[in-house]
């Protein structure tokens, strides 16, 4: 990266660094959230009464295996590299310009939070699709038998898109881009604070 910021003008690495982190950690996230979110997937909607995350999680274990775990991880990845490969890019591309435009070498509160807002929508906005996918197949095993190769993905998709055509692929996206949005706005600030604390102390 630093090479690259010597032959590159400022602006392009910084979309470029964010977008190549951000798939990373989405690809290495999703092997922690693909189980997690089954988990919470199961306890929201399996009709069964759990006491806590933990007996669910061995309930899973039990009659699934290790592998019932990661019913959807196909769809998980999906949508975790292009969201998260997408939130970071955009921040960092929309905190650069706020520099630029501003003049300062320090964004204000309403700027990380506009910056980290539109980036939680974006991030949203790119995923929601596969998030819709992944849901269904983590809620329905019977996916993963009719289609071994991509997890019952392709399955998926054609079901939802015979049933609701492309409106299926984004019910429900309006409030979750006003929940991104605000969740990020806070979130970014944070994370801003937390580094410029971090620097300070070194």
């Amino acid at each position: 990266l630093r090479i690259l910021q010597k032959i590159q003008r400022p602006k392009v690495v910084v979309f470029t660094g964010g977008l190549e982190a951000g798939a990373f950690s989405g690809l290495v996230g999703s092997i922690v959230v693909s189980p997690v979110e089954m988990v919470k997937c199961t306890m929201q909607t399996s009709g069964r009464s759990f006491g806590s995350s933990r007996e669910c999680l061995l309930y899973l274990l039990r009659s699934e295996g290790i592998s019932g775990l990661y019913r959807g991880m196909f769809s998980t990845v999906v949508r975790e590299i292009p969201s998260i490969a997408g939130q970071f890019a955009a921040y960092e591309y929309l905190k650069s310009a706020f520099l630029r435009y501003s003049g300062s070498e320090r964004l204000s509160v309403p700027q990380v939070s506009v910056a980290g807002g539109l980036a939680g929508m974006l991030c949203w906005f790119v995923s929601y699709p596969q998030d819709i996918i992944k849901t269904r197949l983590q809620l329905d095993p019977t996916y993963k038998r009719r289609s071994r190769l991509d997890g019952g993905f392709s399955s998926c998709i054609n079901d939802i898109y015979q049933r609701d055509g492309w409106k299926g692929f984004f019910r429900g996206l309006t409030p979750c881009l006003i929940r991104a949005y605000l969740a990020n706005a806070i979130g970014f600030y944070i994370y801003e604070e937390v580094k410029s604390t971090i620097r300070k102390e070194q």
